[in-house]
């Protein structure tokens, strides 16, 4: 199989996802940023795989020629992978690069706030290639959207979400032992759908459709995530589809060459442990109030109406950089001699915007916890809280992704984690995700 092309802009956890499991199937791959994609780098390539994050991002980060690029690319014979928000990249509608006529769900229709592990039913009478595959595959959700899939959308259903696993969670509430009917009930009060019998199973999962000569497999279910080794073994069948029916590109374009970063120091792998130790010190005050627990070693769960997927994501990728720049700062010392090595003031700057988002953090956790305790908190709407209601826009923004301060630090980490995966790349040093996941336990302990 010809190397796969890997777009990193704004994956943050789920690039990380990505990257992990596609060496753990030893799969050829390269990781590309915006730029190279803009300049033609997938000239050297037949398949584009787009991890999860928020849709608007990657497309913001693309800015307009990159979406052409892919546009292009896929028109001409490639093919494209998608994953929850690198599916909904693919669709048509806002934030996305109308690729696949078929658009997402309103709230109002779908289940907003799914996750954990799911069964599919694979649609093998769709399938000419999935003959051999088994009828039902154990995967995983973190919080997707839906297909408004309809029939004259030329897009056809590769799996439906059949049933759920134990570990199932709408919103703060475990699945497992509730009723419909007690669901419904708390749909008052959350104010939000909760039913997966009626909003969520029997749905499309994973689609097929075509743009030009190029084909996309669009999935919401994450089946990259480490350890699913049922979702992992069908996430690679659909590569190995996808290979096979890409045509060689068309593109006359030179393509574009990334050039290799500095190498970092020891002494930045100090920094990070710093910061890293600051956000775990955060994380244990939250878990002291009850506001979240580790669901699993490199995701929280938390209570209903604060954030919790940032800061997973900022303790997560904090983990990953510092095991990335200590293995990294091994490589031969003569190399990074260069005064101008941009790693110091890039993570001086970033422990200075942790330093004070951090310090609001705390008094906005602790406001949240009291204003939790008189009724229901809602991520984005207002609280009728000054104090609550001032610090999150600063901090988060009003929308459902992170904008805010936390826009601005997690913009930081992107480019230094996709420093980190070139060089990791380059020097033949891969990490893998346990391994930074390790680091983050023991530095936090």
């Amino acid at each position: 199989m010809k190397p796969l092309a890997v777009f990193w802009d704004q994956s943050f956890l789920w690039g990380l996802f990505l990257y992990d499991t596609l060496l753990e199937l030893q799969l050829p791959f390269d990781i590309l940023n915006a730029r190279a994609i803009q300049e033609g780098a997938l000239n050297s390539y037949s398949v584009l795989i787009v991890p999860g994050g928020w849709a608007s991002h990657k497309k913001a980060s693309l800015g307009i020629e990159g979406e052409k690029a892919i546009r292009k690319f896929v028109h001409s014979g490639g093919c494209y992978l998608g994953l929850c928000g690198g599916a909904g990249l693919g669709l048509s509608g806002k934030n996305t690069l109308e690729m696949v006529p078929v658009h997402r769900l309103s709230l109002k229709e779908r289940l907003p706030s799914a996750s954990g592990t799911v069964y599919i039913k694979i649609a093998k009478s769709n399938l000419d290639w999935a003959r051999n595959l088994p009828d039902v595959v154990k995967t995983s959700v973190w919080w997707p959207s839906q297909f408004a899939l309809i029939p004259k959308d030329h897009a056809v259903p590769i799996a439906f979400y059949e049933s759920l696993g134990e570990d199932f969670w709408v919103s703060d509430i475990p699945i497992d032992g509730v009723e419909p009917e007690e669901l419904q009930r708390l749909e008052a009060v959350y104010g939000i759908n909760l039913d997966p019998w009626r909003y969520f199973l029997n749905n499309p999962a994973i689609i097929e459709g075509s743009y030009g000569s190029g084909r996309l497999i669009l999935s919401y279910p994450h089946l990259e995530t480490p350890g699913d080794e049922e979702g992992n073994k069908f996430f690679k069948q659909c590569l190995i589809y996808l290979s096979e029916q890409a045509k060689e590109s068309v593109l006359k374009t030179k393509a574009f060459r990334i050039p290799i970063p500095d190498l970092p120091s020891q002494n930045h792998c100090h920094c990070i442990k710093r910061i890293i130790a600051k956000v775990s010190e955060f994380i244990h005050l939250g878990e002291r109030h009850l506001m979240w627990f580790w669901r699993k070693p490199w995701l929280l769960g938390w209570k209903r109406g604060v954030r919790g997927l940032e800061y997973s994501m900022l303790s997560t990728c904090l983990a990953f950089l510092c095991a990335s720049v200590e293995v990294l700062s091994a490589v031969d010392e003569k190399q990074k001699r260069d005064i101008n090595n941009s790693w110091g003031y890039r993570l001086k700057e970033l422990e200075s915007l942790v330093d004070g988002f951090l310090s609001l953090a705390r008094k906005l956790l602790i406001l949240e916890r009291l204003a939790s305790l008189a009724a229901p908190l809602s991520k984005i709407s207002q609280v009728g809280n000054a104090q609550v209601d001032e610090l999150r826009s600063y901090l988060f923004g009003h929308s459902m992704s992170h904008e805010g301060l936390c826009r601005e630090i997690f913009d930081r980490i992107d480019s230094l984690l996709f420093d980190a995966l070139l060089l990791l790349n380059a020097y033949g040093n891969p990490i893998r995700l346990h391994t930074a996941v390790t680091m983050w336990e023991n530095l936090s302990v």
